[in-house]
């Protein structure tokens, strides 16, 4: 069956007018094939979706992550329906704040307490503040390649970001112990915290699984110089283990960074830590 798309270029002519590119970020038609992707979405249910000229997609993506149980899931839009009866963004929390934080500590076996944001550049911000005042240093190590939010520090992208943003950030290699080692050693008493992907998986490149024994060396270096290992599990979590993907390779990070399939779409994240 041929894919039309008239009414989605009518569209993406009136967007243009008052949103830049028309579509921002990663769905901007430039950066896809013209004539054979979806411009706006008219409706979406389990693990298909529907532009707005009736073509029908699997989205094998899941919606970059959040979408673990599919669109429209019943029990887990009802069950955000009644809450939202009750009231949404209250001053106080309700008491759910203490379910949901119950529920975190139960089923990661790195976190002794939870705490919650609304998307995934919240909580490694949060992450990296809380490494610095625990410590009381300044440095942060990140992999070459990595994304860890919009924030000026957290990616790879320098346009619009000054020097002093990302002065105290320190990169090197995804997976090279020899390398975070030396930069350790350069810096000795000035690394506050090191924040890596369980696995890498940097923007359109190649993903990258950790190296036997990676973690385990990764922890031991972090140990031996006061460093906070944290793990950004934003797009990972739970896909390779319930209990965190830090389980699955083996090791305990001191802070873990979760969002996308937490809540199946729904804006909230979640920063778990130990009593460290």
């Amino acid at each position: 069956m041929a894919y039309t798309f008239t009414q989605s270029r009518e569209l993406f002519q009136r967007a243009a007018k008052v949103i830049p590119q028309g579509i921002y970020g990663h769905f901007n038609p430039s950066t896809t094939i013209p004539g054979s992707y979806p411009y706006f979405i008219a409706r979406a249910k389990g693990s298909r979706f529907w532009d707005v000229d009736g073509n029908e997609y699997i989205d094998y993506s899941c919606a970059y992550g959040p979408m673990i149980l599919g669109y429209a899931h019943d029990r887990v839009d009802e069950a955000f329906a009644a809450q939202a009866r009750k009231g949404t963004a209250t001053m106080p929390p309700s008491t759910l704040l203490i379910d949901l934080a119950e529920k975190m500590v139960e089923v990661n076996d790195c976190a002794d307490w939870a705490v919650f944001a609304k998307n995934g550049a919240d909580t490694t911000s949060w992450a990296l503040v809380l490494a610095r005042g625990y410590r009381r240093r300044n440095k942060i190590v990140l992999a070459n390649g990595s994304y860890h939010g919009t924030q000026p520090w957290a990616g790879s992208n320098h346009t619009g970001i000054s020097p002093a943003d990302r002065a105290d950030i320190i990169m090197v290699p995804w997976g090279d112990l020899d390398a975070f080692q030396r930069i350790v050693n350069k810096n000795k008493d000035q690394i506050a915290g090191a924040m890596f992907t369980p696995y890498h998986h940097p923007v359109f490149e190649q993903q990258v699984l950790p190296a036997p024994g990676y973690w385990q060396g990764m922890r031991r270096i972090c140990d031996e110089s006061d460093i906070v290992l944290m793990i950004d599990d934003v797009r990972a979590g739970w896909r390779l283990d319930i209990k965190g993907s830090a389980h699955y390779f083996g090791f305990k990070p001191d802070l873990a960074c979760y969002c996308k399939a937490i809540a199946n779409g729904y804006p909230i994240s979640a920063l778990v830590g130990t009593d460290k």
